[in-house]
């Protein structure tokens, strides 16, 4: 599933980056291992999960904007953590939910650190038909854009005009993505970054 969308950006030539594994992204992947975030519309309102912690920020802007989101908790493996709150809010348990959670019309935010390890859950997602949630703050111009679904997109970044976000992309705040840039599935993008125009991020970059 597509949202189509729009919006402006930078610019510099065709850079075509794989993603290969490292330690930084296996450190920050064994951290916040399955830190699932669940959503559900306003209506029914549901949420849970967060490794990239303005994902919570990102919510509350989104839903001042127009109420759509409510936040239920957070989904995680480590037995530690369960029963626990992060944030104000309560982690539920581990995977073992997401069926219950799915039949109750709730959506799923797929908040995991690293590419490969954010691949590994979202494949768990969608083989379970939960439904994905994609969130971009309100104040990003999205015109002439499209973007895929389960993507992330906090305040601040600016997207360029026919730039093309893939399905599970991550976005750190006040990443700038000139126009006509392709981002495949799975990319993670850090804070600041600049991505020139016509630039083509493979699937799994970690930049």
């Amino acid at each position: 599933m597509l949202y189509d969308c729009r919006q402006h950006l930078y610019a510099a030539g065709h850079v075509y980056i794989n993603y290969s594994a490292s330690f930084f992204d296996d450190f920050l992947a064994g951290f916040f291992f399955f830190f699932l975030s669940v959503i559900s519309v306003f209506f029914t309102a549901r949420f849970l999960g967060a490794a990239f912690f303005d994902v919570i920020k990102l919510v509350n802007a989104i839903n001042r904007d127009a109420p759509t989101w409510n936040l239920l908790g957070f989904v995680d493996d480590t037995a530690e953590v369960q029963g626990k709150t992060f944030m104000g809010y309560p982690v539920l348990g581990g995977r073992e939910l997401i069926p219950k959670l799915n039949k109750e019309g709730v959506h799923f935010v797929n908040n995991v650190h690293g590419p490969r390890n954010k691949k590994i859950v979202a494949d768990m997602l969608l083989a379970n038909d939960c439904r994905i949630a994609t969130l971009i703050h309100p104040n990003i111009d999205m015109d002439y854009v499209t973007v895929g679904m389960g993507s992330i997109l906090p305040d601040g970044c600016i997207v360029g005009s026919g730039t093309k976000i893939g399905n599970f992309v991550t976005l750190r705040l006040r990443v700038l993505l000139s126009h006509d840039v392709k981002v495949e599935d799975y990319v993670f993008v850090g804070p600041g970054a600049i991505i020139g125009g016509e630039t083509t991020l493979k699937e799994g970059a970690f930049i």
